[in-house]
């Protein structure tokens, strides 16, 4: 559910759940990491939908871009992995690329 709150701060317990179960990095800069990515792609509002219909916390078209907070943290994490080896990885795609 909603913590309450405003900003991607919120999502800070759900961020570190995700990258848990996926065997990542919980430390303060990863969580940091994945929050930066979070509120590039939508503030932090899990229901922001932009004008392309990309969808969620991590703005995607895939199926993990709706659901619960903790099924787009973890959606968002494991992409980011998947297709650029590390939440690292994705963020300087990003910072190059203007997209991910």
């Amino acid at each position: 559910g909603d913590p309450g709150g405003a900003g991607v701060q919120r999502w800070k317990s759900d961020v570190k759940s995700a990258l848990d179960k996926l065997g990542l990095s919980t430390s303060e800069s990863m969580v940091n990491r994945v929050l930066r990515q979070i509120n590039t792609e939508s503030g932090g509002n899990p229901n922001a939908v932009s004008p392309n219909g990309y969808r969620g916390l991590g703005q995607t078209k895939e199926g993990w871009g709706t659901g619960s907070v903790a099924q787009q943290t973890a959606g968002l994490v494991n992409y980011a992995v998947s297709r650029y080896g590390s939440i690292e990885g994705a963020i300087q795609f990003r910072l190059a690329n203007g997209w991910w």
